[in-house]
């Protein structure tokens, strides 16, 4: 009859639906946990650039800081070198004075004696 032809109808197309809607049901959850899957591996690849970048960071701050205490270190001694220059050359002029003071005191003594 009509009627039973109509009831199978809707009963195929709830049917339908039904498998449809698993089918989007499914979907979703797979797309959910392809997702969750990226975002977790984009956390933990965050992670690890993360911990180079800091590893990186450290290494090179380290280094300009060993780089800059090594140069301190370098312009201390040259301080001290050219301080120990000076002291020589203060030294050097002091006794090539005294030199020539004696040695005048000694051509004075000559021409006196």
């Amino acid at each position: 009859t009509l009627d039973e032809l109509e009831a199978r109808r809707v009963q195929q197309e709830c049917e339908q639906r039904q498998v449809l809607q698993a089918a989007h049901d499914e979907g979703t959850r797979a797309i959910e946990a392809a997702v969750d899957a990226l975002g977790r591996r984009f956390n933990e690849e965050l992670s690890i650039r993360d911990a180079k970048w800091r590893e990186i960071v450290g290494t090179t701050v380290g280094g300009m800081e060993q780089g800059l205490r090594r140069e301190l270190s370098e312009k201390a001694g040259l301080s001290a070198l050219a301080a120990s220059r000076d002291d020589l050359k203060r030294a050097e002029t002091t006794w090539k004075q005294h030199a020539a003071s004696q040695a005048a005191d000694m051509s004075r003594i000559r021409a006196d004696g």
